[in-house]
């Protein structure tokens, strides 16, 4: 998944555009936050390609979340992946 994320950020945000990703392990999940400069998908919707709906399905599959929004220019991706 991080594979993804760094490629999304790569593909979608502008050169010299600003970034985070924050990962916290917490005692039963694993949370995965992406926060880069872009704009151009609607809020709350996967963009692009596969592999964001396809990671989407394995983490829900699981009782995670996988959750997108784009506002004011930024877009945000947060993952909740849970584990024993």
């Amino acid at each position: 998944m991080m594979n993804e994320v760094y490629a999304n950020i790569s593909r979608h945000a502008p050169s010299g555009g600003k970034y985070e990703v924050p990962v916290l392990v917490k005692t039963h999940s694993l949370e995965i936050t992406e926060v880069n400069d872009k704009g151009a998908w609607h809020s709350g919707s996967l963009p692009g390609g596969h592999g964001l709906r396809q990671f989407a399905a394995e983490i829900e599959h699981i009782g995670g979340s996988l959750s997108t929004d784009c506002e004011n220019g930024i877009w945000m991706f947060h993952a909740r992946i849970p584990f024993d």
